[in-house]
Parts: structure tokens; sequence; C-alpha cells
């Protein structure tokens, strides 16, 4: 079931928006700075890096190597926990506003698909075990952004996006990035 739901991910979009071949082979992004809505607390990191593909003119797949985590928000009762190092993310361009800025939705998944028990040590400092069973939108986040050209190939990006499902603590908490995008 998860193979097919990953191939109709894949394949969708390409129905959707045309086969078009894209003027650009690939997408690098990096987003140093994130914005959470839960606590507004804002982050710096190094490591939030976008490595994609054009599957046609308008839709970007690829990997990033920001942790997939049971959520975003540490201040909860049980812990984060680790779902997997890596996720896999799209971009599928809208039409362009105007010649510099350009909307896009943003999807991001864990690469996980398999059920799996986790032990974490809640704020008691007890362990409780929790079974996590990834179904097709677990650990789905979907959202927004703009692109906003600076020169030839490098953007300003801007992105929003949240948990489509509630996380174990209940929460569908958002985060904001702002970043750099190169097309080449």
């Amino acid at each position: 079931m998860k193979n097919i739901v990953l191939i109709l991910f894949v394949t969708i979009p390409l129905y959707l928006f045309g086969e078009e071949p894209a003027q650009n082979k690939f997408l690098l992004k990096f987003s140093p700075i994130e914005f959470f809505d839960h606590n507004k607390r804002i982050e710096f990191s190094s490591a939030n890096l976008y490595i994609g593909s054009y599957i046609c003119e308008n839709i970007v797949l690829g990997i990033t190597n920001i942790n997939s985590m049971s959520g975003n928000d540490p201040d909860r009762y049980i812990p984060l926990y680790k779902l997997s190092n890596y996720q896999l993310f799209s971009l599928i361009y809208l039409k362009k506003i105007n010649e510099f800025s350009t909307p896009f939705l943003f999807f991001k998944r864990s690469l996980k698909f398999k059920k799996e028990e986790f032990y974490i040590e809640n704020l008691d400092g007890k362990y409780e075990s929790i079974r996590h069973d990834f179904d097709v939108l677990d650990d789905l986040k979907i959202g927004v952004g703009i692109k906003n050209k600076i020169y030839d190939g490098l953007y300003l990006d801007l992105t929003y996006y949240q948990f489509i499902k509630e996380n174990h603590s209940g929460f569908k908490n958002g985060v904001t990035q702002l970043g750099v995008l190169i097309d080449f």
C-alpha cells in the first residue's frame, strides 16, 4: 500500500500539470532560519539542506537531510523521538505572480513506512513504549511558499508548513522557514 501511495505521489502531479521538459534540472535549497508557531521560537541551523530534481517544468522531487521527528514541540510530556534521518519533499510551482515571484505548494514526509516501537523517557523519568504505525498521512507535512528572484537562478525562499495529522501530543505545529533556493 505504501509503495502505491509513493507512486501516486510522483505520477498524479505529472498528469495534472503535463509533462513539459524542465529548463532547470536540479534545485538546491538551504533554509537556515526556522520559526516555530507553538512556542514562538526562532532557530538557526546550518544543516537544513534540500536537494531535488525537476521531473517536469513545475514539479520538484527530492530529499532533505533534516531529521524527521515525531513533532516539533520539545516541551510536551511525551518527548520527541526521531523517526528517520532523511525526508522526501516535493515542490509544485503554481502560476507566477510576476517576473520575480513564484508561489508553490510544499510536501514533506519521513522515509519510514513500517510499524516501529519507540522507547522514550517522559518528563517523570519513566520509560514509555510508543508504537508508531506509519499510515499514508502519518508525518506528512503540507505547506505553501514563495520564491522571490534575486538573480538568475538564485531566489529568496519563504516556506510555511505544518503536519496534516495531529502528532502524538495532539498538535499540528507549524514551521516557517527562510532561506535561499538555487535552480541549476
